[in-house]
């Protein structure tokens, strides 16, 4: 979701849900319908439930958002990294020169600066399929990066 703010320009939130414990037990014990409602931001049940509305009332649909559940967004850390420039923003766009700095970064092994998933999508554009599946699989298992490939992705960097 994108909100503008006045003072600050446009905001992203990500707010992720999942269905309750409950829709999963209503749903694995048969009571939701098989024939979708009309609106599609109801969900019609086989049975008639009670939904505390303020009033308690009796209805064989109910709406979608009583089945979902807030869940909260923890930091992680994973194999890959995200420091290389998105693939889908205008700015800044991905170039050769975003390459060489990310290859230029001492301290890691060859194969961990490979670990970025924009950098390898930026690598996608320049090598064949079965050649990225190669960098990509041993990047991630941290292996040493064939001889030949580190040669065409260096030359491509402008590190050659």
């Amino acid at each position: 979701m994108m909100l503008e703010d006045e003072d600050e320009g446009p905001q992203v939130s990500f707010e992720p849900f999942q269905v309750s414990d409950q829709c999963v037990r209503l749903y694995a014990n048969g009571w939701f319908h098989d024939e979708p409602c009309e609106d599609r931001g109801l969900t019609r049940m086989t049975k008639e439930v009670i939904v505390a509305d303020g009033v308690s009332k009796d209805v064989t649909e109910v709406d979608n958002d009583r089945w979902l559940v807030a869940v909260p967004i923890k930091d992680h850390s994973g194999a890959l990294s995200t420091k290389f420039p998105i693939e889908n923003r205008l700015h800044p766009i991905q170039t050769m020169e975003d390459l060489k700095d990310s290859l230029s970064q001492s301290g890691m092994e060859y194969s961990a600066r490979l670990r970025d998933f924009h950098l390898l999508l930026f690598l996608s554009k320049h090598l064949g399929t079965d050649d990225l599946v190669d960098v990509a699989k041993t990047a991630r298992r941290g292996g040493t990066i064939a001889e030949g490939y580190k040669i065409i992705i260096d030359s491509l960097a402008g590190l050659g």
